[in-house]
């Protein structure tokens, strides 16, 4: 009988050990993730982070509905963190860049942020202005032209800036149409970790994702299109002041 208790004992034992070895080891690689998305996307705890949101492209005063969903994946991705957000209007903020990780979200033409951060550091990428009787909106780096065929296949730019001096990056999320800038967010809340192994935790990057079917499949059908880092930030592929598409404040259609 005593042999037989100690065999209980011994059981139980090594069952908690076994347990609070696994819970340790389960705990420690969730705050190694964290810690690691969390210099990904430069927020600490208690940390304020700004996301500067646009205008609908008709409504002075209103913002698409996948905008502000947009926003609240924004707001999601900051309080899994600890971050505390700060939720501004693109024409009201007045604010410098990094001293606080940045989430501005929109095209030039319903956000200015957007358009004064493409002009002062992705000077190689255009956004091309809607036309009702020309082609549909369409981003070009390069030789590239990534066009919109509406509803089918999309296109939005997110990029991870750098500035010098900045302690925190900022991140440009500038779509087609909203839902692509709300697909844009999901594929840095779902694909943080690879862009991290694959470009660097601390590196900028510049990428074209595509959006497959938006108006059937919604925003998580997103896949990266292509990386147009060396392009964008490059000088040598911007086009001079006054050719057409040249202006990164040019009006682009913003319709869903």
């Amino acid at each position: 009988m005593p042999g037989e208790i100690t065999d209980i004992l011994t059981g139980l034992l090594t069952a908690i050990i076994s347990g609070g070895t696994v819970w340790l080891w389960q705990r420690g690689k969730r705050t190694r993730r964290t810690r690691r998305k969390a210099s990904f996307f430069g927020v600490k705890p208690n940390q304020s982070c700004l996301v500067v949101m646009n205008r609908h492209w008709q409504t002075q005063h209103a913002i698409a509905r996948a905008d502000v969903y947009a926003l609240l994946d924004a707001g999601t991705l900051v309080d899994e963190l600890g971050g505390q957000v700060d939720v501004r209007s693109s024409d009201e903020l007045r604010e410098g860049i990094g001293d606080r990780t940045e989430f501005c979200i929109g095209g030039p033409d319903s956000n200015p942020r957007t358009a004064a951060h493409l002009a002062s550091f992705l000077p190689g990428v255009v956004i091309h202005p809607y036309s009702e009787t020309g082609p549909a909106v369409a981003f070009t780096a390069g030789s590239e032209r990534f066009t919109r065929d509406p509803g089918n296949r999309e296109f939005v730019i997110v990029a991870k800036l750098l500035p010098p001096s900045s302690a925190h990056p900022v991140f440009v999320i500038c779509g087609q149409t909203s839902i692509t800038n709300r697909a844009a967010v999901h594929y840095l809340r779902t694909n943080y970790a690879e862009l991290a192994r694959t470009i660097g935790t601390h590196n900028q990057f510049c990428l074209i994702l595509r959006v497959i079917s938006p108006d059937v499949y919604g925003h998580e059908q997103v896949d990266r299109e292509k990386d147009i880092t060396p392009i964008a930030f490059n000088t040598v592929h911007a086009l001079p002041p006054g050719e057409p598409g040249s202006s990164p404040q040019l009006p682009v259609r913003i319709d869903q």
